[in-house]
Formats: structure tokens, sequence, C-alpha cells
């Protein structure tokens, strides 16, 4: 075969394949501009709920920075997570629904541009971090879906340009595309704010009406070179609520150094309105941001194991306030920068709250000031658990008479010798106290005359003498004196009567005892399902609260961190009368000068 006829079938066969491929590829709908108007833009996102990723791309002009906002469901858990935010959980189930169905149906209405061109006029230029830089204008909003498996739902960008005459549509383009649509479509329902997906309300399980008690640890915390840490303590005082009124439960007072316990004087009270505002202001406590802790931190803010020597740690504590400090008794205790508060509940929950440094950056409310690091953890107040007044059972007459026995038995006797037989022992002491005997006895020994009562008739011992054993069987005296004390016959044959009464006696105790054991066993109950249900829920928040620092707005810091002389305050009736003597009004003021020397002309 020559080279010729080889290139010419080489080349059929070349020709042959490529018409089978071109026979054989997927048909590709023609895409029209003109064919657009009316349809459907991405037709696969038929149902909001196929979406598990949402993501939202905002461009910021003036700073040339882009705010990427990412909210995705937990694979494990499957509920909604923020992974913009450290997976910290968001409350976006209604949200999410909400955005997708922003794309879902969504119908072009008309066709604005088809050239790239147009992008920066129409507002439609895709906000790329590799391809912007600042300064750059007509960047819009991106949102992105994704379904479990990770492939496109939808992707759109939204300009912030309304459609002249028409304020309810905006421009759009899909990535990748150069045409231009207009629909109708509401981006502020695409939020990049943190707050806006997730459950504001931090302790939304807490109500002010629960609050029965508070505390505050007034003191600062600061890291002096090298390493020291330096605290200042001002104040502690503890009140309760109850009956509608604060008491005062404690109150130290701090200086250089040196604690000393105080007293209200009789001129100074508790300022209710500043204690009542405390408990709104923890009620109505707003999250603003959070950061991730570092790891090894226990919730219960001890170190965990080895978390002292973790350097890394340490310093990301101390970056936000929180520093580790030795304690009396060895172990290692975090303190706050700016005190504490602590709230307890009349569950028996106790919310504490621990305030590190402010943070220059983030999201602030406006008027709010700068956002302020915050510490949170719960822990049981085993106060508001007293143990039950049980009432004490009844004692049985079958129980006292047991007792009474058991007090009237003689002394223990020495334990006997290995040779002697402990039974023995009895008989050998009475012998010891007798008198001696001659070795016969008579029936008149045995048989004592009534003129001549012997020791045991005295004691009332013996049986009368128509009783008395046969001379034959008679046992010598000092064996007769061995023997246990005998009760009168009378007593020893009870009658039928006082022995019925005596079991309906006890029957009746036995009832009593019953009832009063099942009530004292209710009140025990009931006390260890408090504490369960006060532990299973402290449990529970200190899993919420332990991975995080919670940023809270330095106005709400400043409700919650009060001075000594915002929560005392002078008895209305003597603050009325130190401000009269401070003002010089009035006729005790006048009478006061006169005193002092004042004379009239």
């Amino acid at each position: 075969m020559t080279e010729g006829i080889k290139t010419v079938i080489y080349v059929g066969v070349a020709l042959l394949v490529a018409l089978v491929a071109f026979l054989s590829r997927p048909r590709i709908d023609e895409f029209k501009v003109g064919e657009q108007e009316g349809k459907i833009l991405f037709d696969r996102f038929d149902d909001p709920a196929k979406a598990d990723r949402m993501e939202i791309v905002k461009y910021d002009e003036t700073l040339g920075t882009l705010d990427e906002f990412r909210v995705a469901r937990d694979k494990a858990s499957g509920a909604w997570t923020l992974p913009s935010h450290g997976g910290y959980p968001a409350d976006a189930e209604t949200r999410v629904r909400d955005a997708a169905l922003l794309l879902v149906d969504l119908q072009i209405l008309g066709i604005a541009s088809e050239v790239s061109g147009d992008h920066r006029l129409f507002g439609v230029i895709e906000p790329d971090k590799d391809k912007l830089k600042v300064g750059d204008e007509g960047v819009g909003l991106l949102v992105r879906f994704d379904d479990a498996k990770g492939q496109s739902l939808a992707s759109l960008i939204i300009s912030n340009k309304r459609v002249k005459g028409a304020d309810e549509q905006r421009f759009v383009r899909v990535p990748g595309q150069d045409v231009v649509y207009t629909v109708r479509i509401d981006p502020d329902k695409l939020s990049t704010s943190f707050t806006d997906w997730i459950e504001k309300d931090l302790f939304k399980e807490l109500k002010s009406w629960d609050v029965e008690n508070v505390a505050f640890k007034n003191y600062t915390v600061s890291l002096q070179p090298p390493n020291r840490v330096l605290i200042d303590k001002k104040f502690e005082l503890a009140a309760d609520f109850k009956d509608s009124e604060w008491k005062l439960r404690e109150l130290k007072k701090f200086s250089q150094g040196a604690e000393t316990l105080a007293q209200l004087s009789e001129q100074e009270e508790l300022n209710k309105d500043k204690l009542n505002d405390v408990k709104t202001a923890v009620d109505e406590l707003a999250i603003a941001d959070v950061r991730r802790k570092p790891k090894g931190l226990g919730a219960d803010l001890k170190a965990g194991e080895g978390f002292a020597k973790d350097d890394e740690g340490v310093l990301d504590l101390a970056k936000h306030g929180f520093y580790m400090v030795p304690t009396a008794g060895g172990e290692v205790e975090l303190l706050s920068a700016n005190g504490e508060v602590s709230v307890g509940t009349k569950d028996g929950v106790e919310y504490v709250l621990r305030f590190g440094e402010t943070e220059q950056s983030g999201e602030t409310p406006e008027g709010e000031g700068q956002n302020r690091y915050l510490f949170v953890t719960t822990r049981v107040d085993m106060s508001k658990f007293p143990q039950p007044d049980l009432q004490p059972l009844p004692e049985l007459p079958a129980s006292r008479k047991a007792k009474a026995a058991q007090d009237a038995e003689p002394a223990a006797v020495e334990p006997a010798k290995p040779e002697e037989k402990a039974e023995d022992k009895p008989a050998e002491k009475a012998e010891e106290k007798a008198e001696p005997k001659p070795a016969e006895t008579s029936s008149e020994t045995a048989k004592p005359s009534a003129s001549e009562p012997t020791e045991s008739q005295d004691a009332g011992e013996a049986k009368p003498e128509a009783e008395a054993m046969p001379e034959a069987e008679a046992k010598p005296e000092p064996e007769a004196a061995a023997q246990p004390e005998a009760k009168p016959e009378a007593e020893a044959t009870p009658e039928a009567a006082p022995k019925i009464d005596t079991e309906a006696e006890e029957a009746q105790i036995e009832k009593d005892r019953e009832r009063i054991n099942k009530e004292n066993q209710r009140k025990i109950d009931e006390r260890n399902d408090k504490i369960k249900t006060a532990q299973e829920k402290v449990a529970k928040e200190n899993t919420r609260f332990a991975d995080w620092y919670y940023l809270v707005s330095d106005t709400t810091f400043k409700k919650l961190q009060v001075g000594l002389d915002d929560v005392i305050k002078k008895k209305e009736g003597e603050a009325k009368e130190v401000q009269d003597e401070e003002s010089g009004d009035g006729l005790d003021a006048f009478r006061k000068l006169q005193s002092e020397g004042l004379k009239l002309e």
C-alpha cells in the first residue's frame, strides 16, 4: 500500500469520527437575548429548601473592602451556622428561605445591555477581591446559593441602582455573562449584618422578674511590664431581692489591698432604682458580635490541664482583656480587666458576666460607643436549695421497751479467761457475794419463814411459799441468788385488754410513721429535682457560652458595671437635710447660723 493511499484512509477515518462526534453531541439551546424576556432566570432553582449554603459578598467603595458573609448547614447536626463568624449558631431557617425565595422563579423583565463595557454604568461589576482596588465604582452585591453537594443553584450580581420609573426593579447580571437584566427584587433582605442572622438576646431564658440577687465585684486588672498583673480592687457588694425589697447581704471595701467588711449606716440605703436597672439591663443584653475563645479553657473559667503553659492561649486572653492569675489555693483563675457582675435567679441558676477590653473595630450600633468583650458562664447557686425541714418519726412502744430493757442491763463484765466458761462467770460472782452456807440444807432452809424473809423476798424476787420448790429439787442459795430478777406474777401475765390497746396504738403509730416518711421523702425528692433541673440548665447554658467571647455595646456595659455610689444612697429624709444644710436654705439652716454666732441687729 502506497503512502498516498494510507493518507487518504487516515483522513477518511478522521472525518468519520468528527461526523459521529458532531451527530452525537448534546443539544444546546441557542441563547437568544431577545427571547429571554418573561423567562425564569434560574429554572433549576425551583425550591428554596434545596439551598444548603448561601454566600453574600458586599463591597465598601469608601474603604475598598469586601464584607463576605456565609451561612451554611452543619453536616453533623443539620443546624444553620455562620462559617464567616467561626461557625456561630445562626437563627437562619426563616431568613435563608426568605433570601432564597428572591431567586426562586425570578422572572426576567427586560434587557438593559449586552455589552461588558456597560457593567460599571449599571453597577453590576462582580465583587472580586483579586480584581478590585480602592476607589472602584459600580460594584454590585453578589449572592450565591449551593445545594448539599456543593453544586451551584443560583448566582446573581445585584446593582444598588434602581430602574428609572420602577423603584422595585434592579439591574442584575449572572457572573460570567455579559447581559444585564432588569428584574423585580429587594436586596435589603440580603443583609450581611451578623446580628440579623442570630438570636441577639444573649440570655433568652432569663427574665428580669426571675432575678432574686445581684453581686458586683468592682475591680480592674491591667498588665504591667515585664509580665506583672496589677489588680486594683474597689468593692464587692451582694444584695437579695425579697418581698419586693432589696436587702444588703454583704459589703466588702478594699483599701490598699486590705479587705474590710462594712454595713450600711442609719442614713444609707440601697438604691433600688439602680439595682432594678441592672436586672433589666441583663434581661435585655444584646449581642453585637462574637469571637472564638482559645481551646483549653474550661467553661467554669478555670484553666484546663496545661492551659497556663499555653503561651498562645494566654496571649489571646490578654488581648481581649482577660488574665490568668494565680490564687491563694495554688490554682489559676481568670480575671477580667473591668470586673464582674453576677445575677441569680429563683431557679438556682447564677449568670456570671466578666468584662474585658473594648474592640476598636467591628460592628457598632450608632450611638452605642465601642464594643466590649464579655466572658459569660453560669453555675448552680446551692443557697437556693436549703435542706428540707423533715418531721421526726414517732417511736414505737416496742422500740421504747427495747430501749428501756437495754438501759437496765448490767454493766459489761470482763471477758472470760481462756480456761473459764463465760456462762460460769455470773455464778462465781454470786458465790463471792453470798455468805458461806453449810454443805447440806434442810427443808427449813429451802423454805424461809414469813417472819424471817430472806434478801430475795425483800427484793420481791421469790415466789410465794405455796409454790416453793420441793426439798429434793431445791438449789443451794448461792445458785438462787444468781438467778435473773423475776417480775411479780401480776406483771408477768398482763391481761388481754391492755394488750389490745397496745396493738391498736402500735398500728396507729405505724400509719403515722408511713405518712411522715412519705412526706419527708416528697420534700427530699422535690429538692433533688430542683437541683437536677438547675444543673441541667447550667450545663446547657455553659455549652452555649463555652466557645465564645461576646461583644456588647459599651453603653450596655456602663449600665451593668456600677460604682458604690450608684447602688448606695442617702435615705430620702437624710438627703434632704444634708441638701438644706449645704444650701443654707430653710429655718433649720438659719437657726444653725444663729447658734454659730449670728446676731440680729
